[in-house]
């Protein structure tokens, strides 16, 4: 047998056991209720360039991860109100579906990111923003916390698509506040000053960011009851991508999957590329794909995952990867939700948390190893997959009783870091 088949073959038995071993150790059903399904999962034929890593990937950034902490997920519902991603007729173009499912898919993420989402906002429509010279989509919805802020509606979170990009992405909290402010380009603010988000909200050096159409927006310095103190806003062009980003191995068609790669590159700049402002694509993209009886996974108490495959590519000398799940999402009574192809980052802590030998504390029961290993580094992934689940976010900012923590959301609940900065 060639050696790249054994290591295949190796690596089917590990992933078997990752698959099997993640569904023993979700947390036990509420008494009176069935036990889970066994779970079976079969790998289609694929190249022999898949399911091989570049020998130096994987190998994390060496982070201190003695402070981080596994919390359960806390969502009690996964199902989407009928109002989300309704469009407004009158507005012309959007009445297109893949418009209206986009903004769908953005609020089932909001949802496992556990944001305080009820619906829509007075009856709210997709619609373009601002009504007198539309620079994108939009969608106000409902939030359950009372937090003042420039927009004057304390329960306001927005739902920002652009023209030309085909998701859409929440802007909130804090970042909402100086969202709101004309601080942009023009001194407008909004769409017209700052553009449509590109990416959620995340850590730029210690401090709450998010990246929009129209440069980087950063809340320097907080102020009080979740306002946004001294602002910054970078209007500096985002460079383009890496050519290699989003290219696999020869193999079957996965454009749509090479897009959603290609989507992440405004967050994997922000996050590697200082301070040479380069970022390394290691090699080509790797696949996994399971045939017509997908790998099924816990997620919370209210529902499951149905994961048809996974993509994966090296970055940054093994530093970081970017990683997708093609999953659909059940909820509360059985409905099927698409989640949607959607590329997440893991960088440090993260990565260095999930391929690390021992768990972080706060797992529901006790995690093991494998009982075979095919001796690589991906087998180091596998047992992580199979302790956190897939990542469902990228590294999100977090303020937690005045002190910022970065944090990122597994199907089975969080990874969060340690306090970056005291919001004085």
């Amino acid at each position: 047998m060639k050696p790249e088949r054994h290591y295949a073959l190796n690596f089917f038995i590990l992933f078997s056991l990752s698959v099997l071993f993640a569904a023993c150790t979700a947390s036990p059903p509420p008494a009176g209720e069935v036990e889970q399904e066994e779970v079976s999962v079969s790998v289609e034929e694929e190249p022999e360039p898949y399911g091989v890593l570049p020998e130096h990937a994987l190998l994390g950034s060496g982070a201190d991860i003695s402070g981080l902490r596994f919390e359960g997920g806390r969502t009690v519902s996964f199902e989407i109100p009928a109002g989300v991603g309704l469009p407004d007729l009158e507005s012309g173009d959007s009445a297109d579906p893949e418009l209206s499912r986009s903004f769908r898919e953005t609020y089932l993420e909001g949802l496992f990111r556990d944001l305080p989402l009820a619906g829509v906002l007075g009856g709210d429509l997709v619609h373009g923003w601002p009504p007198q010279s539309p620079a994108a989509w939009v969608q106000n919805w409902q939030g359950t916390g009372e937090i003042p802020n420039s927009w004057g509606l304390p329960s306001l979170i927005l739902a920002v698509q652009g023209f030309s990009g085909s998701r859409a992405f929440i802007v909130r909290g804090i970042l909402m506040d100086a969202y709101g402010r004309s601080a942009g380009i023009g001194r407008a603010n909004g769409a017209m000053g700052y553009g449509a988000p590109l990416g959620e909200d995340f850590l730029y050096e210690g401090q709450a960011a998010q990246r929009f159409e129209k440069g980087l927006l950063i809340v320097e310095t907080p102020g009080d009851g979740g306002r946004a103190g001294r602002i910054r806003f970078d209007p500096a062009e985002l460079p383009p991508p890496p050519e290699m980003l989003g290219v696999f191995a020869e193999g079957p068609e996965r454009e749509p999957v090479s897009e959603a790669f290609r989507a992440a590159w405004p967050l994997i700049f922000d996050k590697l590329a200082s301070p040479s402002g380069v970022v390394k694509v290691d090699a080509p993209g790797t696949a996994l794909l399971f045939s017509a009886v997908p790998w099924q996974l816990p997620l919370d108490e209210a529902g499951r995952l149905s994961i048809r495959g996974i993509y994966m590519q090296s970055l940054a000398e093994g530093r970081a990867l970017l990683f997708l799940s093609d999953y659909s999402a059940a909820g509360t009574g059985g409905t099927v939700i698409e989640a949607g192809l959607r590329a997440r980052l893991l960088v440090s802590p993260f990565l260095d948390a999930l391929i690390a030998e021992e768990a972080l504390p706060g797992l529901p029961e006790p995690s093991n190893p494998p009982e075979e290993s095919g001796g690589r580094r991906l087998d180091r992934l596998l047992e992580g997959l199979a302790r956190y689940g897939i990542p469902l976010s990228d590294p999100l900012f977090r303020d937690e009783g005045g002190s910022y923590i970065e944090a990122q959301r597994f199907s089975r609940g969080w990874i969060a870091g340690n306090r970056i900065q005291e919001n004085e």
